[in-house]
């Protein structure tokens, strides 16, 4: 954080912890627990991240109450997100491409199960006798060794979205042309700063579906390249380890592209 003065903040404590500070430069952090076991301390290059994080929380409305118990203006919410976007243009996209879970790989189901299926049924036709030995090397040669990681592909298309964001979505331009576009759209409607920030969540939430999806697409998508990556070199290595014909290892690889 940073060693400057607090101007202004936001504090809930019940039922999760959740600081907003607004610094007397304009520029604002989040410090967010969940008390259930996660915890998150942002600096003043992910304000609009924090945002977002809170919004798709259980105290979101008890948070916007607070704005004007502590005479948050929206000058200084528009200041905070533009100087947080001037630090890091992809602030915010994290949490809209899916948060921890997509970054980190959590909950991922076996993308490789249908591979797996496939290619086990064509050894087992080959005759194969160990055909789950053959499937699980070929499997671990792809995934090993020419699949990205999750993190790799959030950190990818983060990178697209924050210089053209109709790469992936309807919207035009860059992540922060899209914010700045919600910022006047919200500004002109509300007066009030609990029914600005309101409006600003509203108007960037409906992506979060739309890029979850997409990234999942995206990472899937790796698992049929990192297949076909596969060279004969390393099917014929398969073939001395497991004691099986290369040229059936290579006929089923084969039929699986």
């Amino acid at each position: 954080m940073k060693n400057i003065e607090v101007k202004k903040e936001v504090l809930i404590s019940d039922p999760a912890y959740v600081h907003m500070e607004i610094y007397s430069d304009g520029e604002g952090a989040f410090s967010l627990d969940s008390k259930t076991g996660w915890a998150w301390y942002g600096d003043t290059d992910n304000f609009l991240l924090g945002l977002l994080r809170v919004g798709d929380s259980t105290v979101w409305k008890k948070f916007l109450d607070e704005f004007k118990k502590e005479n948050i203006t929206k000058k200084e919410i528009i200041t905070a997100i533009n100087k947080s976007l001037e630090k890091d243009p992809s602030d915010g996209l994290y949490h809209l491409l899916g948060d921890n879970s997509a970054y980190l790989g959590f909950g991922m189901y076996d993308e490789w199960a249908d591979i797996e299926h496939e290619l086990k049924r064509c050894l087992e036709r080959e005759g194969i006798k160990n055909p789950d030995d053959v499937t699980d090397e070929i499997v671990d040669k792809a995934a090993i060794y020419y699949q990205p990681s999750t993190k790799e592909v959030f950190e990818r298309m983060e990178r697209e979205l924050t210089k053209d964001m109709s790469a992936y979505t309807d919207k035009k331009g860059s992540w922060k042309d899209v914010v700045n576009e919600a910022i006047r759209k919200c500004d002109n409607q509300y007066e009030e700063t609990d029914d600005f920030v309101e409006c600003i969540y509203d108007e960037l939430l409906p992506l979060k579906e739309d890029l979850t999806e997409k990234f999942y697409e995206e990472y899937y998508s790796e698992v049929y390249k990192a297949f076909r990556e596969v060279t004969d070199r390393d099917l014929k290595e398969i073939s001395n380890k497991t004691g099986v014909d290369f040229s059936k290892i290579k006929a089923c690889v084969s039929e699986v592209w």
